[in-house]
């Protein structure tokens, strides 16, 4: 199976969940002349402007919409189409069959905000959903995936619940009205191939468009916030993204992996991150290893030393990067997987984990920094850096101070 089919999983939550529920929305309050103002409800809820060409009764208690259209409303980009929903009423129950439906690249971000909008509403009918054909992209020919759906709708002090299934990947979503504030809790399990990192909220946007996960996620929404965790295989990361500092200081002849034991974030801010980073082969820009060794306290090995040239020089080409990192409000840890060096090439060590066991965080701060920056860092590079950082647990304490 292509490998961004199961990509786009998650994509279904927030563009194809839409066009099932009008089924569900239009057959359970299909009055004369309300099509078009419970579609417009339907926009506000969810937060997507939804459209339908035109919409038939062929029966009692059956409806087929034609031309379904799923828009951003601020951008006014198309997300989704369906060219046919078909639905009727079955023991009070709407069971929908859909067509083709077409996914079309971009929108894909927000998912747990999608499925707490939709989960909130009393109005919707119990849902079983096929769908014969899911087009990914824009490919020639497309690439086709089946899905199933079941919605359990919010019915008094109890939430609703959706579950989406494709493939060996699935999503549960589960509005929980019993705690205060009420929650939608988002479980992912993503199957082998993976689902895009950027579609979770928070501080997995900053690994870029392009990263995956195969492993599991979970997302707790509320009014107050959004929080998350994930674990697993994070796969196609860019070297920008992996050190924070710019493109060119880390050339790679492919994207980086990372084992992740535990991330875990609150709104936009890191919690803890437990990971073993993998990478290679590549060269590092000496601004990149200078970096490591000042900010970080990093060792250079005795081949490093060799080749080292005060004056910039050319890049330091290596075999593999493997690091072992630990994130939390308590500091950093840098050290080596499995008892290797950081940097290697032909079986030596170029760079070696810091001596010190922990480090503040704000090391994480003058590692993106450029060498002349003050005390406090601050600037273009980190800025953004900082607002995703996890607080330091004792916040007022002294700041970290570089070797230099």
């Amino acid at each position: 199976m292509p490998r961004r089919l199961l990509c786009r999983l998650l994509f279904f939550a927030l563009c194809v969940a839409p066009t099932v529920c009008v089924a569900s929305w239009v057959v359970g309050r299909s009055l004369p002349g309300v099509a078009a103002t419970r579609l417009a409800e339907l926009s506000e809820l969810l937060g997507v402007e939804v459209r339908c060409e035109s919409l038939q009764t062929p029966r009692p208690g059956a409806v087929r919409l034609i031309g379904v259209t799923v828009c951003d409303r601020e951008l006014g980009g198309v997300l989704a189409t369906c060219d046919r929903i078909d639905a009727g009423l079955r023991g009070g129950e709407v069971v929908a069959k859909l067509g083709e439906v077409r996914l079309v690249d971009g929108g894909t971000r927000d998912v747990g905000r999608a499925m707490d909008g939709l989960l909130r509403d009393d109005g919707l009918r119990a849902a079983r959903v096929s769908i014969d054909r899911v087009a990914i992209g824009q490919s020639d020919p497309p690439r086709w995936l089946g899905m199933l759906a079941t919605l359990t709708p919010a019915d008094g002090d109890r939430g609703g619940e959706l579950v989406l299934q494709a493939g060996d990947a699935e999503l549960i979503a589960i509005r929980n009205r019993q705690i205060e504030p009420p929650t939608t809790r988002v479980a992912i399990t993503t199957g082998a191939t993976g689902v895009p990192v950027a579609m979770l909220p928070g501080v997995c946007e900053a690994l870029g468009d392009k990263a995956t996960l195969a492993g599991q996620a979970t997302l707790t929404v509320s009014e107050l916030e959004v929080a998350g965790q994930l674990s697993g295989e994070l796969r196609g990361i860019s070297p920008a993204e992996l050190t924070g500092r710019p493109a060119g200081e880390l050339q790679l002849e492919g994207d980086a992996t990372a084992e992740v034991e535990l991330l875990a974030w609150t709104g936009n801010r890191l919690d803890e991150l437990r990971a073993e980073l993998q990478t290679g082969p590549g060269a590092a820009d000496q601004q990149l290893i200078y970096a490591a060794y000042n900010a970080l306290g990093c060792r250079a090995g005795d081949p490093l030393f060799a080749e080292w040239d005060p004056t910039g020089g050319s890049p330091i080409r290596f075999d593999v990067l493997r690091a072992a990192v630990r994130l939390d409000s308590g500091g950093l840890r840098v050290g080596a997987a499995r008892d290797e060096p950081l940097l290697t090439r032909g079986g030596e060590g170029l760079l070696y984990p810091p001596a010190e066991a922990r480090l503040p965080v704000v090391a994480v701060l003058h590692f993106v920094a450029p060498v002349d920056a003050p005390v406090r860092p601050t600037g273009p590079m980190v800025e953004p850096v900082a607002d995703r950082l996890p607080r330091p647990a004792d916040a007022a304490g002294p700041h970290y101070r570089t070797q230099r």
